[in-house]
């Protein structure tokens, strides 16, 4: 009763090969009834596993040939016991399955040789998920191997357990040593732990850490290297050491170098050109300004003195580039504000100067876009200054210039005096004036909009997108 429901499949044959017990758990494996196969001879009990009458483990018991061990993927003897795994292909109806096998002689109470009992398990899970481990094994191993990062396996005293052949190639080392020396003397040739250790951090926090550093190889040479690390955990959750991997980025740093003394020189150069640009617009002011004092006739003296102040605008934005050495943009905030202290210089009445009132947010322009706005900027304050407040008008005279911008990139630029407003012949849409031709040739240039208001004083908007 014992021996038939045990849960392993057991079978017992006799000296002459006759199948003498049969459990419940062989007739589940086999699906031959007990008393389908009691009694029977001649490897009868071999057929539901491999399709053929033929000797199995059990009928090794008393064999001496050498070479049983052949027909399986194991084969073990334990002075009279025989351990063995293999596959047998027949069973569950062909679909096969990895068996182990256990068989031991038995005997009478005198000593006597009686026959044999054959334990047998199924173990066809337990070989795919070893499949599986071995495959996922060399998969990680030939990852690990192939890559071209170091990747070192130290523990909390700072022992090199493992290295990578990538690693050993960097540090001149043979493939797969483990040196048993500390990971400071062989990577750094320091006496003590690396003060700038990223694997200290990681051990004592539990966080990947990284820092730049230079390794030193057993010839004395060096190079720069990038050390990140991770930490390394036992089977109980403690950390156990960290995993370190080791890029060479000596190639990349003297990359890095030489786009920085690149960039330097481009942007000498680009500063250079800013400068002379404002240079060569200054020599053509003080020409316009030379000849405009040999000019008797007001008009034509004043045209001279419009024409200085639209190329005095345009140089102030080159003279902004070049002084913050940003050549990418501009803070128009602040070029407003110094153009209008030049436009005030040039038109207020020493008497009645307006005050200047900015409410402007940061706004940053390409000199694409600087350029057309200095110069609108420029136009709509001169017509304030020449023509909101004459000499009959009384009052505190203010120019009031504002900017934001909204989330969307889309700017608001306004311009409102408390004057009188602006003459007809500088009002936007007059053909008649070149300045006011101007503004409108330039808003359509930034893909602007612009409106005007002459309700208790003027007030001029401009709205355009912002580029990125």
């Amino acid at each position: 009763m014992i021996l038939r429901h045990l849960p392993e499949a057991v079978f017992v044959i006799d000296t002459e090969g006759c199948v003498i017990a049969w459990n419940d758990a062989m007739e589940r494996l086999t699906g031959i009834a007990r008393i389908d196969i009691i009694g029977k001879s001649g490897y009868e009990y071999s057929l539901p596993l491999y399709g053929t009458r033929r000797p199995i483990l059990i009928d090794l018991i008393n064999s001496d040939n050498p070479d049983v061990s052949h027909d399986f993927e194991k084969f073990v003897r334990n002075n009279l016991t025989l351990y063995a795994e293999g596959f047998v292909p027949e069973l569950y109806g062909g679909q096969g399955a990895y068996l182990s096998g256990s068989a031991s002689p038995l005997f009478d109470e005198e000593g006597n040789w009686i026959g044999a009992i054959e334990t047998i398990r199924d173990i066809t899970d337990m070989k795919n998920i070893e499949r599986e481990l071995k495959e996922s094994e060399s998969h990680y191993r030939t990852l690990v191997e192939n890559i071209q990062f170091g990747i070192t396996l130290i523990d909390r005293d700072y022992n090199l357990v493992w290295t990578n052949p990538a690693q050993a190639r960097m540090f001149h080392k043979q493939p797969g040593m483990t040196y048993m020396k500390k990971c400071y003397q062989e990577h750094e040739k320091r006496d003590s732990v690396c003060p700038h250790c990223p694997g200290t951090r990681t051990m004592a926090t539990g966080r990947v850490h990284s820092t730049e550093t230079a390794g030193i190889r057993d010839d004395g040479s060096s190079f720069n290297a990038q050390v990140t690390t991770f930490p390394h955990y036992a089977s109980d959750g403690s950390i156990k050491g960290f995993i370190e991997i080791v890029e060479d980025i000596t190639e990349r740093k003297k990359a890095e170098t030489l786009i920085r003394e690149s960039l330097k020189e481009k942007e000498t150069l680009l500063k250079e050109v800013h400068h002379r640009v404002k240079n060569n617009m200054q020599v053509v002011i003080s020409l316009l300004n030379l000849q405009s004092n040999k000019i008797e006739d007001p008009r034509l003296f004043e045209q001279f003195s419009i024409a200085e102040n639209r190329i005095t605008s345009m140089a102030a934005i080159h003279e902004i580039l070049y002084l913050t050495e940003n050549f990418s943009s501009i803070n128009f905030a602040d070029y407003i504000t110094m153009i209008s202290n030049r436009l005030l210089g040039v038109y207020g009445n020493d008497d009645r100067k307006p005050a200047l009132i900015f409410i402007l947010d940061p706004v940053f322009l390409g000199i694409n876009q600087a350029i057309p706005c200095g110069l609108i900027v420029n136009e709509i304050l001169t017509n304030s200054f020449k023509y909101a407040f004459p000499p009959e008008w009384s009052g505190a005279a203010k120019i009031e210039i504002s900017m934001r911008i909204d989330t969307d990139n889309m700017v608001e630029l306004a311009l409102c005096d408390n004057g009188i407003g602006m003459l007809d012949v500088g009002l936007p849409g007059n053909n008649e004036t070149i300045g006011m031709t101007l503004v409108d040739v330039l808003t359509k240039q930034i893909n602007g909009k612009y409106s005007y208001d002459r309700n208790e004083g003027t007030r001029f908007t401009l709205t355009f997108k912002k580029h990125e």
